[in-house]
């Protein structure tokens, strides 16, 4: 009577690999969905330019949401002006010397860590 010790290390990683990649992909399309809701609109060209980017390898998985539009991070964050200077792409004289952050990328992630949470318990729960 022998014992049989068979090695599944290849098999888990790449199980658990994929539950990490899927994990961050149903993360990053929740997380677009809340920034999209938390973002200010004037013309909805912010608000349209939000999507999410999964990178994975076989042990780590990430997850960013943004945008490519150049004011993106004024309105995440807030900025400096100067009062009187005139825009022509406003058509118009600045009135304030700051603008207050309109926060909608870091709400969209720190909101909702509990639902995050439960797709990856939903995810890796089943591996």
């Amino acid at each position: 009577m022998g014992v049989t010790v068979v090695d599944h290390t290849i098999q888990v990683k790449k199980a658990v690999g994929e539950g990490l990649k899927d994990s961050a992909e149903q993360i990053g399309a929740a997380a677009e969905g809340h920034a999209v809701e938390y973002c200010p609109v004037d013309t909805g060209l912010l608000s349209g330019s939000i999507t999410h980017e999964v990178e994975a390898s076989e042990m780590v998985a990430t997850v960013a949401v943004g945008t490519n539009v150049e004011y993106g991070p004024y309105v995440e964050l807030g900025h400096k002006q100067q009062p009187g200077r005139y825009v022509p792409k406003l058509g118009k004289r600045l009135k304030a010397d700051f603008v207050a952050a309109r926060p909608f990328l870091r709400p969209a992630f720190e909101n909702h860590t509990e639902e995050f949470e439960a797709i990856i318990a939903s995810v890796m729960g089943g591996i």
